[in-house]
C-alpha cells in the first residue's frame, strides 16, 4: 500500500488505538484508498506542450485539470471519512460499484484479492479519483439505509 494511502486512511479514523478503535480497514476500501493514492500522471503532451513553437494555453489547461485532480482527492478523503464513521464493509462497496459513476469502477473481490477494473470516460488521470470518491460516497449512503432499517 502506497505511503499516501495509509496517511488518508489514518486521517478517516482507521488503524487509531486511542478512540473507539476500528483497526484495519475493510480490504476494499483500503483498495479504492490506494488507487486514489496514486499519482495522476497528467502529461503535457497531452494538452499540446511541443516545444520550442507551443503556446502557454496548454500550461493553463493543465494547471485546470491539476487543481481537478486535487479537489477529487479532497473528496476521496471526505468520503473515506463518512465510510469510517457508517462503518461501510466490503460488501457495501461491493454493492455500490455497480450504482455510482455510470458503474465504470468495477470492485471484484475473490477469496483473498480485490480487483479494480476502471473504464475511463475520456481522459484517465481527471475522472479516476471523482469515480473512487462516488464509489465510496454510495457506500456510505448505503451503510446509512442499512443502519436506519435496523433501527426501524
Amino acid at each position: 500500500m502506497r505511503k499516501r494511502a495509509e496517511t488518508i486512511l489514518t486521517k478517516a479514523g482507521y488503524y487509531r488505538t486511542w478512540t473507539h478503535n476500528h483497526g484495519e480497514p475493510p480490504t476494499t476500501i483500503a483498495a479504492l484508498a490506494n488507487y486514489a493514492a496514486q499519482n495522476p500522471g497528467l502529461d503535457p503532451r497531452d494538452y499540446g506542450f511541443n516545444p520550442p513553437w507551443s503556446s502557454h494555453d496548454w500550461y493553463e489547461a493543465h494547471k485546470g485539470d491539476a487543481r481537478r485532480c486535487t479537489a477529487q482527492y479532497q473528496e476521496v478523503k471526505a468520503a473515506l471519512r463518512e465510510c469510517y464513521l457508517l462503518d461501510v464493509t466490503d460488501q457495501h462497496v461491493i454493492d455500490a460499484a455497480p450504482q455510482a459513476f455510470s458503474g465504470r469502477l468495477e470492485v471484484i473481490k475473490t477469496d483473498d484479492t480485490i480487483k479494480l477494473i476502471y473504464t475511463a470516460g475520456q481522459y484517465h488521470p481527471t475522472e479516476y479519483r471523482a469515480a473512487t470518491a462516488a464509489v465510496l460516497f454510495r457506500a456510505a449512503a448505503l451503510a446509512k439505509l442499512e443502519q436506519q432499517e435496523r433501527k426501524a
